[in-house]
């Protein structure tokens, strides 16, 4: 079999870990924001598993993106009305 001939297999394995990570998350097993964790598969979309070591003992979910707080506050507002 040539390099070629495992590439079905390749993607299989592929489909079925990005399945088992969704339905872990649809069970409510993902993480949360600031919750421990051992990878960042443990943790929700858009967070990452990482450690900042003047604040937490342990590693914690963290945001991978920043956050726009302005349009935060301007999305907020028009909820009000």
């Amino acid at each position: 079999m040539g390099p070629l001939g495992n590439i079905p297999l390749v993607i299989i394995s592929v489909l079925l870990s990005v399945t088992a990570i969704i339905d872990a998350c649809s069970n409510g097993g993902c993480k949360q924001l600031l919750e421990e964790c051992s990878s960042t598969a443990d943790c929700a979309a858009g967070l990452l598993c990482g450690s900042c070591p003047t604040r937490f003992d342990n590693e914690r979910c963290i945001r991978s993106t920043f956050t726009n707080q302005f349009k935060l506050l301007h999305y907020i507002d028009h909820q009000k009305l």
